[in-house]
């Protein structure tokens, strides 16, 4: 009541309303989140799948329309396209691994997986079909929720609870959900069997085969959340040709009760109230608060740096006509880390913007540890850290080193796309402003290891990217450039993919072109389309022109391969230092400028934006629009940050 009654002082999208109105989810909460889309896991088109799976996803999206009726229309049925891998349970598990990247993109409140032969039972049709009614039925998961299946076979219950029974075994993948608080642990179990096999139920570790129950269950144990099945099961598994069997099986409605040996446990209650912290995120979060504080409440920081506020009397957009210097007075008021302190903070990239945003992680990938890697990948990870912290001294600490894991794979190519797919995902997580990959022999220029080194000076270089910059080359050979700018220059084409960085507008469209390519083979330079081997560079050079952005080198390089045993070619090769010009013809054509300040636009987001906008209007071509409500633009010579000096009057005429 209290709340309600500031709220009435307050004006609609200023910094007061909208946090008081993130109390409206314990005061008025909805009853539900709707989920409006499910991943249906499918062979159909993928090469050198079994003949039968030609018209499965079709026919999926078929009896779903049928089953559903008008209530279909509601639900986005995604296609999760699964690689053809003759390992049992692998191409599985990379085509649940893809569509975790989509689902996070679409941030809804599950992630819903059925495979394309799976079938919703008539008496649940009403439930599940209406993306309204099944948002309600999901807001009652159990908040402890690692997994819950929505069919399934051979169950061990726990409890006969509706709607959602504990299970503590059970067989069957083709239909579950992962709620949006267990998707990075869920995400992490997944990469760690393709890493290091997995275990079947008498602990027996297999590299040729992964089974996914078994998975499930161990993690769920590990991470204290608990497994459900939808109670009354949701889909049954309609009989036919089975990809991860290799055979014809018949239907499978998990009903089976007597016949399987269910047990069900008397007086084992479902809690579905149960505080769950085990999100990786809040985890991290409550630990980083616990040492920033130790105990003691400060005063909420606002644009605390050398350079302060330079304009106090500037307008924030949005915020209901305050100023910078009425936000720091706000500020002042508040404890640091209140939900107050954090939003009046997201205004800091207006009223005192960084110069630069400093990336702080580097992931290495490295075989080491990896089973079945060559002998000489042992100890290689740890050479990389000692070479680094001698090269960098006393600015090495500076920098967070992550291992990336790269599975075993004796295709080219394989194991290293896979290792980047894994780690865009903690680079999403870390939120940096760029993904930066090294291979464990790559080595530091020494002259340029005060500028990278340091992860101030290395954030204020990686400011000066260009903004259509799709990934920048830290280090390579065989170059072909198209100009000579410093401290960027446009490639044309190169080899080498030792040092890289993607920036944080580049990744979705990079993890696109990666899962293309594990997918659909990748195609040489000569357009011939290979499935036993990725080279990566033409990928690079193809998405980049695809997505209309550019590929740059840094001007000087890097980083050096220091010579050794390489696993792409399975035999020892010399130093790389890419700096073999006359040798290797490099070209400089003159008269190309290195274009820093191009506005772009060129995000997945826009694009599948864009795309939507073209199939609605026909061909018609519209002007774009950019602040055409009944405001227009308060201040047409706002900065805006990050675009390179651009004024909002300036964006509006290029728009």
């Amino acid at each position: 009541g209290s709340i309600k009654s500031m709220a009435a002082g307050e004006i609609n999208g200023s910094i007061m309303c909208a946090t008081l109105q993130k109390e409206e989810n314990v005061c008025c909460p909805l009853q539900y989140s709707p989920t409006k889309t499910i991943f249906v896991i499918s062979l159909q088109g993928t090469p050198g799948a079994h003949e039968s799976n030609d018209g499965r996803l079709d026919l999926f999206k078929e009896k779903w329309r049928i089953a559903c009726g008008s209530s279909s229309a509601s639900t986005n049925i995604e296609h999760c396209p699964a690689p053809f891998d003759k390992r049992r349970g692998y191409g599985l598990t990379q085509a649940w691994i893809f569509c975790l990247w989509r689902a996070r993109q679409l941030d809804e409140e599950a992630a819903i997986f059925l495979e394309d032969d799976a079938r919703l039972f008539e008496n649940r049709t009403q439930e599940f079909c209406d993306v309204n009614k099944r948002g309600e039925l999901l807001s009652k998961l159990p908040s402890d929720t690692f997994l819950a299946f929505l069919g399934g076979h051979t169950w061990s219950y726990e409890d006969s609870a509706v709607p959602f029974r504990r299970v503590r075994n059970s067989y069957g993948t083709y239909g579950f959900l992962v709620p949006r608080n267990s998707i990075d642990d869920f995400h992490a179990a997944l990469t760690h069997g393709l890493l290091h096999g997995s275990k079947d139920r008498k602990q027996n570790v297999h590299h040729n085969s992964l089974d996914p129950e078994p998975t499930f269950y161990r993690a769920a144990r590990e991470y204290r959340k608990k497994i459900y099945a939808f109670n009354p099961l949701v889909i049954w598994h309609e009989g036919g040709y089975s990809n991860t069997w290799g055979k014809v099986r018949g239907n499978i409605t998990g009903l089976e009760t007597k016949k399987q040996g269910i047990k069900v446990s008397s007086g084992m209650a479902n809690t579905t109230h149960k505080l769950s912290i085990n999100s990786g995120h809040h985890r991290a979060v409550q630990e980083n608060d616990s040492k920033r504080f130790q105990g003691v409440a400060t005063k909420c920081a606002f644009c605390e740096g050398e350079r302060g506020i330079p304009h106090l009397e500037l307008v924030v957009p949005r915020t209901g006509g305050n100023t910078c210097g009425s936000i720091k007075s706000m500020a002042a008021g508040e404890i640091n880390g209140s939900i107050m302190c954090a939003t009046l903070q997201k205004e800091e990239n207006v009223c005192c913007p960084l110069q630069y945003s400093p990336t702080k992680t580097i992931f290495v990938i490295s075989l080491q540890g990896t089973p079945g890697a060559h002998e000489s990948n042992d100890g290689r990870l740890d050479l990389f850290k000692e070479k680094w912290r001698i090269a960098c001294g006393s600015s090495s600490a500076s920098t967070n080193i992550e291992h990336c894991p790269a599975p075993f794979d004796k295709r080219r190519g394989y194991g290293l796309t896979q290792a980047w797919i894994f780690c865009l995902w903690r680079a999403r997580q870390l939120d940096e402003e760029a993904a930066i990959f090294l291979e464990d022999d790559a080595r530091l220029f020494e002259n340029r290891t005060q500028e990278f080194c340091d992860v101030n000076k290395r954030g204020e270089l990686l400011s000066k990217l260009p903004s259509d910059t799709f990934l920048a080359f830290l280090g390579g050979h065989t170059w072909s450039y198209e100009d000579s700018a410093v401290p960027f220059r446009r490639v044309r084409n190169s080899y080498g993919t030792y040092g890289f960085l993607v920036p944080r507008n580049s990744i979705d469209d990079f993890h696109a072109a990666l899962t293309h390519g594990l997918l659909h083979g990748s195609k040489d330079r000569k357009q011939n389309v290979h499935h036993n081997s990725l080279d990566p560079e033409p990928t690079f050079y193809r998405a980049a022109r695809e997505y209309r952005k550019k590929i740059y080198a840094f001007n000087p390089l890097v980083i050096w391969h220091e010579g050794g045993y390489s696993n792409t070619w399975g035999k020892v090769r010399g130093n790389i230092t890419g700096l073999e010009t006359k040798k290797q013809g490099i070209k400089v054509s003159s008269g190309m400028a290195n274009t820093t300040h191009k506005l772009s636009i060129n995000s997945g987001h826009h694009r599948a934006v864009q795309e939507n906008d073209s199939k609605r209007f026909q061909g018609v071509a519209t002007k774009c629009a950019f602040c055409e409500g009944e405001r227009g633009i308060p201040h047409l010579e706002l900065v805006v940050p990050r675009t390179g000096g651009n004024t909002c009057g300036s964006i509006k005429s290029m728009a």
